[in-house]
């Protein structure tokens, strides 16, 4: 993304805790047999991890946004919730400083 360099950090860093927390959970279930149960969450999870490194690949940060968001919220694993809430406080950091950098207004 062509904002500075500390949102490019924190895009990576927010999408690189998401895929850990996939892996860890598509390990999980496959070495558990909970793939059953588990095999359509995990790969909406992924399906957002894709659109996740596609908007940052891309240079879109809505795309980057939603994608987290899908991806963070679709990523059961052993660690509870904190994962999702760590990964959902940098995501509101990102995008408040993506919304300040870009002088955008919404009213």
């Amino acid at each position: 993304m062509r904002q500075a360099r500390y949102l490019n950090y924190l895009a990576l860093a927010i999408l690189v805790l998401g895929v850990a927390t996939l892996v860890l959970g598509w390990y999980i279930a496959i070495s558990g047999n909970l793939l059953p149960q588990y095999g359509v969450i995990l790969t909406l999870g992924t399906v957002g991890a894709v659109a996740c490194g596609i908007g940052y690949r891309s240079e879109r940060p809505w795309i980057f946004g939603a994608g987290a968001v899908f991806m963070l919220w679709f990523a059961p694993t052993p660690l509870g919730l904190w994962p999702l809430g760590i990964g959902i406080a940098m995501l509101i950091a990102w995008a408040v400083l993506i919304v300040k950098e870009n002088n955008v207004k919404f009213w």
